[in-house]
């Protein structure tokens, strides 16, 4: 059986410059977090990091340097290789993720949107019918009510419009009271 004892050190308990002197290279990428942190500890373990080939461990450096501090400062002492960048798992799960969550919305708004607009038109269609079925349907006052009728958004008022429809003793009148609004 095998045994082992593991000590947890957080991060933000390390001296940044006991790190870089001691070339940790595992915690490099956390200098941001560290305890006497700055710009010159970041330039230093960047430069670390750079002669290893460690791309990726920029990258979350700069993450977590991005928690702390200002992007533009940021950008300004890193060097950002977008094509690495790109190529990281990470930055493809995120932009995956991100894409699953953009359509989710953006089809959720789009199936809200066109209930929305379905149920607009659905009751202007229906006041239409109505007032040509109580009327005259060939009365050129109809097509005076559609083209009134399309410029209403509020589902609830062509709700009611469509009560009124039911009761108005003419198309004349109907319209009369569309003028009004």
């Amino acid at each position: 059986m095998a045994h082992q004892d593991v000590r947890v050190i957080p991060v933000w308990e390390l001296e940044a410059r006991q790190v870089l002197e001691e070339q940790v290279t595992p915690l490099i990428p956390f200098l941001p977090l560290m305890r006497g942190s700055g710009p010159v500890e970041m330039q230093a373990g960047l430069q670390h990091l750079r002669e290893r080939g460690l791309v990726e461990a920029e990258v979350v450096m700069a993450l977590f340097a991005s928690f702390l501090m200002d992007v533009s400062e940021i950008a300004r002492w890193m060097r950002w290789d977008m094509a690495v960048v790109r190529e990281s798992p990470w930055y493809r799960q995120i932009l995956e993720e991100g894409l699953q969550v953009g359509f989710q919305q953006g089809l959720q708004q789009g199936l809200q949107q066109g209930l929305q607009q379905g149920l607009q038109q659905g009751h202007r269609e229906s006041i239409l019918r109505l007032l040509g079925l109580r009327f005259d349907p060939g009365s050129p006052s109809l097509e005076r009510v559609a083209r009134r009728l399309a410029a209403i958004e509020d589902v609830d008022r062509l709700r009611d419009l469509l009560a009124e429809a039911m009761q108005t003793p003419s198309i004349e009148a109907f319209l009369a009271s569309l003028d009004k609004e």
